[in-house]
């Protein structure tokens, strides 16, 4: 029998065992995927982690409840400056879980082409070449090489001549009782997605009276608000009847009445989940609301209709003013589900 009819004998191949070739291959394609999905859970286009010392970047991981502004603003930088660092679209929503790259200071990171300088990469970005130099600690601007990275502080990006035309100045509007993110949208002809990311909004749900929004595009709305103003209540001597669910939004500072009963009034109740502590300094907790010292003194019981239990207001917050309840809830997607809502509130003691 031949060399060859011998090779590929049944009885040959049972005993047959992989080759050194064979294993090396198999060895090798494995550490490419293995390089292929560290890539790919990484989508921004460096890895902090394995970027040269001198740039100084770090990784932020999009957590519940957080906006492009609130973190831009926890370090100190421009959202825009996100945007660009992570190749993100002004329409571009954030993702819980989603790593971020954060750049040290405002502006752009600059990955170098073939042919670009120092002087022209300033040039390109509208600031100072010694910016760059002293920002990359670079001993002689002459020595970049294609392919390096340079944080250029300060640099705006333009727009491309592929990109449309600049859009018209943004508007602001700010938020009423009643308001939704789906209402504020139609009344100025602009879509939901748009409007999130024009505000840096992960959730859509949460609203405060008052916020200020920036409608992008500078439409005007078709009608001087998006939401009528309801009609106000009219005092009544004799005790209310059984509560039913009011209109949303409704502003209502009438007393029931009741001896003993406390004030009541209708207020705009809303849920948060963040952790951490209140603003009398105890841990945050199923019971807790977040009010206007003002309207509702701090350490005050208060009855929320639609709830058996009775709360205490422990917690203040930027948004909550006037006759505005705040609900803390230890399931972020349950007080996503609660929205905004208009209760009767009574103040017990």
């Amino acid at each position: 029998m031949s060399d060859l009819q011998s090779a590929t004998s049944p009885r040959r191949m049972k005993a047959t065992h992989p080759t050194p070739l064979v294993a090396t291959i198999t060895t090798l394609l494995a550490a490419m995927l293995l390089v292929l999905s560290s890539s790919l859970a990484f989508a921004a286009p460096i890895d902090p982690s394995t970027a040269p010392a001198y740039l100084r970047l770090e990784s932020h991981e999009v957590a519940e409840g957080e906006t492009l502004l609130g973190i831009a603003e926890r370090y100190g930088i421009s959202a825009q400056t996100i945007l660009w660092a992570n190749e993100l679209g002004n329409g571009e929503l954030l993702r819980i879980g989603q790593t971020l790259v954060i750049l040290p200071v405002s502006g752009v990171l600059h990955q170098v082409k073939r042919g670009e300088t120092i002087n022209s990469i300033a040039q390109d970005y509208g600031v100072e070449a010694k910016d760059i130099v002293d920002a990359n600690a670079i001993s002689d601007a002459e020595l970049i090489r294609v392919g390096d990275y340079v944080l250029v502080p300060g640099g705006v990006k333009n727009a491309s001549p592929e990109e449309p035309p600049a859009a018209p100045a943004a508007v602001t509007y700010t938020v009423k009782p009643g308001d939704t993110i789906n209402s504020i949208a139609a009344a100025f002809g602009i879509k939901v997605s748009s409007l999130l990311a024009a505000n840096g909004l992960v959730n859509p749900d949460y609203l405060k009276i008052g916020q200020q929004l920036t409608i992008p595009g500078g439409q005007q709305p078709a009608a001087a608000s998006p939401v009528a103003p309801p009609p106000t209540p009219q005092p009544t001597a004799s005790p209310a009847p059984a509560p039913q669910e009011p209109q949303q939004g409704r502003s209502d500072t009438s007393s029931r009445g009741e001896a003993g009963s406390g004030r009541s009034f209708v207020a705009t109740v809303t849920t948060y989940c963040l952790s951490g502590r209140t603003a009398i300094g105890t841990p945050v907790r199923w019971g807790v609301v977040a009010v206007d010292p003002r309207v509702i003194p701090l350490g005050s019981r208060i009855q929320i209709d639609g709830f058996a239990e009775v709360f205490v207001a422990e917690d203040t917050g930027g948004g909550v003013w006037g006759n505005w309840v705040d609900i803390w809830y230890p399931n972020c997607p349950e007080a996503r589900i609660f929205g905004t809502q208009a209760r009767r509130v009574t103040i017990l003691d």
